[in-house]
């Protein structure tokens, strides 16, 4: 008898410990026996209740689990947010602003802006100060000391423009460049003249992009196209008659190494 009752005492002690207690982060316990333990959830039954129901419960509102053999599963206290995806590659940029400065050296140096409209397409408005182009002088005065073209010769012009990629990238698009040019010849004579003509440019331009891992970047590319004369007048100076008057196309081609910033 005494055996009986001692060994009836040991089944009550292991019935009573043998279970596994769910420790809520509000500091309530639960009675349990653990049937899996996933990435967002536990699943459970209740101990006392081993042939009812499977619970579920959020892993985020566990803070703890007590396992019948002593061992414990402790959790974060915070929720684990979803890793971003890392790319290398950027986002296009919202706009941006270059500057041409070889064209000191042929048609004049430019500025233009770029203004997003696509997923990787701009909107181009741009400046051309015609006067600084060496090669604009050698065209319309040859250099002559009694020749002068005037400071006022400039262009204004607006384009699209088109990149394959936004990192380093081929680019592409074309222009509509309208300019003004005024010139003197034989300054101080009687047979002083003084020419005014505006052109309108139809242009290509394509290049490539080299991005910093800032916000800078460069441009090596080219500007080639026709301008049409829409008037080109020559008169004398001294009594306005007409001495000229010309209508022609004229094909071109300049260098495009410029280098700019964007705008996030």
């Amino acid at each position: 008898m005494k055996k009986l009752l001692i060994l009836s005492l040991t089944l009550l002690v292991h019935f009573t410990i043998a279970q596994d207690i769910i420790v809520m982060k509000n500091g309530d316990e639960i009675n349990a026996v653990v049937l899996e333990v996933g990435s967002e959830s536990i699943k459970y039954k209740k101990h006392d209740n081993q042939n009812g129901p499977t619970y579920t419960i959020d892993k985020a509102e566990v803070f703890m689990i007590r396992y019948e053999n002593g061992s414990k599963d402790v959790f974060n206290t915070q929720k684990e947010e979803p890793k971003k995806q890392v790319t290398n590659e950027r986002s296009f940029s919202k706009g941006s602003i270059n500057i041409n400065p070889l064209g000191l050296l042929q048609f004049g140096p430019i500025i233009q802006y770029e203004g997003k409209i696509g997923s990787s397409s701009y909107v181009v408005p741009y400046f051309r100060y015609a006067y600084a182009g060496v090669a604009t002088h050698a065209i319309w005065t040859e250099f002559e000391e009694d020749n002068e073209l005037s400071a006022g010769s400039a262009a204004i012009g607006l384009g699209f423009k088109g990149f394959t990629s936004s990192d380093n990238s081929l680019y592409y698009g074309g222009l509509l460049d309208y300019s003004w040019t005024t010139a003197r010849y034989n300054i101080g004579q009687t047979s002083e003249t003084e020419e005014k003509a505006t052109n309108l440019g139809v242009i290509s331009n394509f290049g490539y992009r080299w991005r910093s891992r800032g916000s800078s970047y460069i441009n090596l590319g080219l500007l080639a196209g026709a301008a049409f004369t829409l008037k080109d007048e020559e008169r004398y100076v001294s009594d306005g008659s007409l001495l000229s008057q010309d209508e022609d196309i004229t094909i071109f081609a300049m260098i495009e190494f410029s280098f700019g910033w964007d705008f996030k």
